[in-house]
């Protein structure tokens, strides 16, 4: 998967659902990092989702802290 449809809105909860370990919900919320400093063209909108999408896999994961201390969530 690409970095452009890695990160679209479209479909993300089914792709979700593949991130199976800690290791994998973090790899990706640093991609996910790194892919949004470089999109100028990110709603608020979009911010609010991939919020919600990153609460998630940090509840999921255990991994609200480090998700708040790097500023994801």
């Amino acid at each position: 998967m690409t970095k452009q449809t890695q990160f679209s809105l479209y479909g993300i909860h089914e792709f979700i659902k593949t991130i199976k370990t800690q290791a994998e919900a973090r790899q990706y919320a640093i991609d996910w990092q790194n892919w949004v400093s470089e999109n100028e063209n990110i709603s608020y909108a979009e911010l609010a989702e991939w919020g919600a999408i990153f609460e998630d896999l940090a509840t999921r994961f255990d991994l609200t802290d480090e998700f708040k201390e790097n500023a994801i969530i």
